[in-house]
């Protein structure tokens, strides 16, 4: 078991490494994150929609027994991609309530959340609901999805600073929505995703 262990943690350390691979190969590639002089940063608004989602009331048990929905929390966005989720809800409680769809490919961000959840990232692999502490940034054509995101994983800290509010504070769709990201040749933004990809494997 001590074997085993050492294992693990060697595994955990050689991915840590990796998630630095991949933000030194976006600065190799486009001169920064959040200051590069070499492309145009354009609000996220300007090329997609935001959206949040909703929670269907608790006590109400047509809502949620046997849904067949996912709904995801911000609890269940760790920079990762999502291909199911903890909870499901009905088609009632998606109707009843502020809760709505969104399809696979959409970015989802943690407006709010103890400890380091705010700023956090997943990756929708399905078509899901969310709750109203996440952020849905659309899928479009004119960014790549695996670029988009990774941006978005990369400026976490930078996202955190935006926060508004007292003791806790809060992101925003509107945050999000006037959020600049850097946008290259949709050529140079494929490369990048075809290296994230290779590192992920």
């Amino acid at each position: 078991l001590d074997k085993v262990t050492r294992i693990i943690d060697l595994c955990n350390a050689i991915i840590e490494k990796m998630d630095f691979l991949v933000k030194a190969k976006f600065v190799e590639m486009f001169g920064g994150i959040n200051n590069s002089n070499l492309y145009p940063y354009h609000s996220v608004d300007t090329f997609t929609n935001v959206t949040s989602g909703g929670t269907p009331e608790r006590k109400n048990n047509d809502y949620w027994d046997n849904g067949l929905i996912p709904w995801i929390k911000t609890t269940e966005l760790h920079n990762n991609v999502i291909c199911e989720a903890e909870e499901s809800i009905t088609e009632k409680g998606l109707n009843e309530s502020s809760a709505k769809l969104v399809p696979k490919g959409t970015i989802l961000i943690a407006m709010y959340g103890q400890g380091k959840t705010r700023g956090m990232t997943a990756l929708l692999d399905i078509e899901s609901s969310t709750n109203q502490a996440c952020a849905c940034i659309l899928p479009c054509d004119k960014l790549n999805t695996i670029y988009l995101w990774q941006y978005f994983v990369l400026s976490y800290d930078k996202l955190r600073d935006l926060a508004k509010g007292g003791n806790q504070p809060n992101l925003n769709v509107n945050i999000i929505k006037k959020f600049p990201v850097l946008v290259p040749p949709i050529t140079l933004q494929e490369q990048f995703a075809n290296f994230v990809e290779k590192t992920d494997n």
